[in-house]
């Protein structure tokens, strides 16, 4: 067997292999002293030598924690629990709040036969179980309208949620933040229940009652107590 070699940025303490992107290639998911960093498969065997590195750390676990097909990243912190979903093309991304949690070692398991990937984590008391009340999807992240003039409508922009789960979901919608006057509802399906399978979307339209950048948040919720915060961004001019 052929050894061979390559550095992190500090000494590693983690190593998972998953596919992290689109290809067929298992990749490699490192925890080192900056945080988590995911090293692609080039397709012969070796990997690169630097990776964008996300500065959380901790024990982690790698699935698809949002039941969107893309594998995702848990870290468990010294005091909080946070999910860095994945792209898809190799790239992670934080958009899920953390919750809190502790623990010097995690395991996963759809331990309730919802669909949803859970969590178990060891810890100084004993043995905890994190359930994932998910899997739901959001999409986009982020919402971005240029140069709107005052008095006038951005073109209408669309949220979508999809419910990858086995369970209803009923959802809840409400914009918040510096200027959620601007950020007005144009329509929307996400009133009633969701269920297995299928989508709902808000759609958004831009109206800014200011000259400038102006922004708040699309915090969409659901029954089982998953929180995702969409932001919103658009710029007004005379």
């Amino acid at each position: 067997m052929t050894s061979s070699e390559w550095n992190t940025t500090s000494f590693a303490y983690g190593l998972a292999a998953a596919k992290m992107n689109g290809d067929a290639r298992p990749d490699l998911v490192v925890y080192s002293g900056p945080g988590i960093s995911v090293l692609l498969n080039k397709g012969d065997g070796t990997f690169p030598t630097s990776s964008s590195v996300y500065p959380y750390g901790g024990p982690f676990v790698v699935g698809d924690f949002t039941g969107d097909g893309i594998n995702d990243v848990v870290v468990l912190g010294s005091s909080q629990l946070t999910v860095l979903t994945g792209k898809g093309d190799g790239t992670l991304s934080q958009t899920i709040p953390p919750v809190i949690g502790y623990g010097q070692a995690l395991a996963t398991a759809d331990l309730d036969g919802d669909g949803a990937l859970d969590l178990v984590a060891v810890n100084s008391l004993g043995v905890v179980r994190l359930m994932n009340n998910g899997p739901v999807s959001i999409s986009p992240s982020s919402l971005l309208w240029h140069g709107v003039k005052l008095g006038n409508y951005g073109a209408i922009k669309t949220v979508t949620v999809h419910n990858y789960g086995k369970r209803d979901l009923k959802m809840g919608g409400v914009v918040l933040g510096a200027n959620p006057e601007d950020f007005p509802g144009k329509s929307q399906t996400c009133t009633g229940l969701v269920h297995p399978s299928e989508t709902c979307v808000e759609n958004m339209v831009f109206a800014p009652h200011g000259v400038g950048t102006r922004t708040a948040v699309l915090r969409l919720t659901d029954n089982y107590g998953n929180v995702v915060d969409v932001p919103l961004t658009g710029t007004g001019t005379q």
